[in-house]
């Protein structure tokens, strides 16, 4: 197995500091460094650093949103698809950290600038759809189907917030059957 291309690096390089940085102080210059790159070798693959962000926002959203799938099959109830899907969320922050906090964990004012992709290989329209899909078959109470996934999401994104800061000790898997309980309950308890 060979080094990875150029390309490649540019785009594990570059998450990683849009990660920790955050989008709009990470430069070409920085990210070029990074990669072991000139600025003209990173051009040569992304005409701008938005084009590197698309990229990187739109493959990435699609690659979780097919995992996420993955995670689902063989899930009859959609309680059990929501909690693999919790489960898989779970998963990808502990084992591919700086994608997960790139896509899920910043704010992301450039997405105004461009078309996220709302077909099921986005994971948070492909969590709504599964939502609207168990209320339809009466599975989960009737509700605001944006604000439960909101709900829910918040749930597991605030417990990653919390563990990358320390204040959740252990891997974020350890914390899931919890998570998956909460939403549970959003789901199906009427208060």
């Amino acid at each position: 197995m060979g080094r990875p291309s150029s390309k490649a690096k540019i785009e594990e390089e570059s998450l990683k500091l849009f990660a920790v940085s955050g989008i709009k102080s990470t430069t070409i210059r920085d990210i070029a460094a990074a990669a072991g790159v000139t600025d003209a070798a990173l051009y040569k693959h992304y005409r701008s650093k938005e084009d590197l962000v698309k990229f990187l926002f739109n493959s990435g959203y699609k690659s979780y949103g097919s995992f996420l799938k993955e995670k689902i099959e063989g899930c009859s109830k959609y309680s059990d698809k929501i909690l693999s899907v919790i489960e898989g969320i779970c998963y990808l922050f502990d084992h591919d950290n700086d994608r997960f906090r790139f896509l899920l964990l910043n704010q992301h004012d450039q997405l105004q600038h461009f078309e996220v992709d709302h077909s099921d290989d986005n994971p948070v329209d492909f969590l709504g759809r599964l939502i609207e899909e168990g209320m339809e078959s009466g599975e989960f109470k009737k509700d605001n189907v944006e604000l439960i996934s909101a709900m829910i999401l918040g749930l597991v994104l605030q417990s990653a917030t919390f563990s990358l800061y320390g204040r959740l000790k252990g891997t974020l898997e350890s914390y899931c059957g919890q998570i998956q309980k909460q939403a549970l309950n959003i789901l199906v308890e009427e208060i």
